[in-house]
């Protein structure tokens, strides 16, 4: 699993990939999920929605490779 998380100062957001090489050595990428939110009303810095927008994403990934991985019955890398 593949993680991504970005902001700016109206949103932050994080997305979720799942990319799975096969035996012949092609690589395949499949979108899973996603979640966004809208920036407080309290003006924020920059480096801080980009703190949320990672915390966001450690939750989502905690979460997406807990299931995957009793789905799968394997361990599932993710790389943020």
């Amino acid at each position: 699993m593949h993680g991504f998380s970005d902001a700016s100062e109206r949103a932050y957001a994080a997305v979720i990939y799942l990319r799975i090489q096969y035996v012949s050595g092609e690589v395949d990428t499949k979108f899973i999920t996603s979640k966004a939110k809208v920036a407080p009303i309290k003006k924020q810095s920059i480096p801080r929605l980009e703190l949320l927008a990672a915390c966001l994403l450690a939750k989502l990934g905690s979460n997406v490779q807990e299931i995957l991985a009793q789905e799968l019955n394997s361990v599932i890398q993710i790389y943020y």
